[in-house]
């Protein structure tokens, strides 16, 4: 027969109160809260005007990205993202071309843009540059007498 030590539970530690804001497992910690951290760079303005061009154009996202990705790599070199852009007929200027290379350069790895990267910055930049929805005054209704 093996020996076994006996079974000690582990010890539990406190949670700092500072970290631990979060009333209930409904709202979300502050830490979700924040929309990105300022080490990382938001993605350039055009990809909201792309990600409102793919849902005008009943396209999918991921449908975008495989046309793009040219060697089948599951990543989009800059080379590939611009040509992919001009395929589907998507204008982006001299200045969006040059945020694009410069964010890039900043934000993504060498060897090119993943899919979960591409998505990410169609929904960051289109949720950043969105207003929040000011709810409307309250309608007086007439009553009838």
């Amino acid at each position: 027969m093996l020996y076994r030590p006996p079974q000690t539970a582990a010890p539990v530690l406190p949670v700092e109160a500072s970290r631990m804001k979060s009333p209930n497992l409904h709202t979300p910690f502050d830490s979700t809260r924040k929309s990105l951290s300022p080490l990382v760079p938001s993605p350039p303005s055009f990809f909201k005007r792309l990600d409102s061009y793919i849902h005008v154009n009943a396209l999918r996202a991921w449908d975008v990205f495989a046309a793009m990705d040219m060697n089948n790599n599951k990543r989009i070199t800059l080379e590939e993202l611009l040509d992919g852009l001009h395929q589907i007929n998507f204008h982006v200027s001299p200045t969006d071309q040059s945020d694009l290379v410069e964010w890039m350069h900043d934000a993504v790895d060498a060897d090119g843009l993943t899919f979960k990267e591409f998505a990410l910055a169609l929904k960051l930049r289109s949720s950043m540059a969105s207003p929040q929805r000011a709810k409307p005054p309250p309608s007086k209704q007439r009553q009838c007498t």
